[in-house]
């Protein structure tokens, strides 16, 4: 997990109503609320570099960030086990993430999903 306050803050052009959404979630989270945002479209568009973006925003956030061939840090380590079947899988995830949240917002950004 990273600090978001030691994250380099990302500069985007032409993304305005984008990071409007991502700060609009990040505030709902914030004060305990929450949600998914999705980006998606073809490659080269930018999706990575708006993940970069909340990371960097996610202040008093912890902060996961999935992509393929990654390494995933703790608590979600054992996620990464490929013996475990898919609804003990989606177990432990939520017992990750409900565990993660009593502490502080969780903001997850997966990249690329559909390669994980």
């Amino acid at each position: 997990m990273i600090n978001a306050s030691s994250v380099q803050k990302i500069m985007l052009r032409g993304r305005a109503g984008a990071k409007d959404e991502i700060s609009a979630l990040l505030a709902g989270a914030a004060a305990g609320g929450g949600g998914p945002l999705l980006f998606h479209g073809d490659p080269g568009i930018g999706r990575s570099a708006l993940l970069r973006f909340a990371a960097s925003e996610a202040v008093d956030f912890a902060v996961v960030e999935l992509s393929q061939g990654d390494r995933v840090s703790t608590p979600f380590t054992s996620l990464r086990d490929r013996d475990l079947d898919p609804y003990a899988r989606s177990i432990a995830v939520l017992g990750a993430v409900r565990a993660e949240t009593t502490r502080q917002p969780l903001l997850i950004c997966v990249d690329d999903a559909h390669d994980l």
